[in-house]
């Protein structure tokens, strides 16, 4: 027998920012996120569910409530699964990487540079456990991407000196050894926020 489920508009879902990359890059469109949206807040999200990532409403009562036709949000789900944003299986369609609209694992992937989240969304994973470990794996490597750019040293017209970095209103700058401060242009406005919320104030 066919369970017939209503749409949801109880709790919440949190979504990275960084999911407008999609669009930017051309992977889907506008509306398509629109669509990626409405259909992840459908998802059971309780892991306790036999369910769990499965959007559950069908496409006729999705359309009902966006006064849409059921064949345009048959489309939309099929184009986000044809992108790889959603999967097909078992005859329900469930969310790619539903770990990435959980709460504890957002809170960890926001503070990671955009640019490297855009992936991720269309990346699967088979469980949490290798989705912590490619998330552990993306921050090591900013912090080594970090930690290359200031290793470095000049000299000045005295002699050796080392290059004291620091960060002032969102930038990073050099301080030379006579304390002057310089303005390091060598790094992206997203690397300079990261740093911002991730490294201390001074890095010698």
């Amino acid at each position: 027998m066919k369970i017939n489920y209503s749409t949801n508009y109880s709790g919440y879902i949190p979504v990275l920012r960084s999911v407008l990359l999609l669009v930017k890059a051309k992977v889907i469109t506008l509306p398509q996120l629109a669509a990626y949206i409405y259909l992840v807040m459908q998802a059971d999200f309780d892991t306790r569910h036999k369910y769990y990532a499965a959007i559950l409403p069908d496409n006729k009562e999705l359309a009902k409530e966006v006064n849409l036709d059921s064949t345009t949000i048959f489309r939309y789900r099929k184009d986000l699964i044809e992108k790889g944003l959603l999967t097909e299986k078992n005859g329900m369609t469930l969310v790619t990487n539903h770990y990435m609209f959980e709460l504890g694992l957002v809170q960890k992937l926001a503070k990671l540079p955009p640019a490297n989240l855009q992936e991720l969304f269309a990346k699967p994973q088979e469980n949490v456990a290798d989705f912590e470990s490619l998330i552990a794996n993306l921050h090591n490597e900013q912090l080594q991407k970090t930690s290359q750019s200031f290793s470095v040293s000049s000299k000045g017209k005295s002699g050796s000196s080392a290059v004291e970095r620091v960060l002032i209103k969102g930038e990073v700058r050099t301080k030379e050894g006579d304390g002057q401060i310089n303005r390091c242009t060598s790094l992206t406005p997203e690397e300079m926020k990261w740093i911002d919320e991730n490294v201390t104030e001074t890095i010698s």
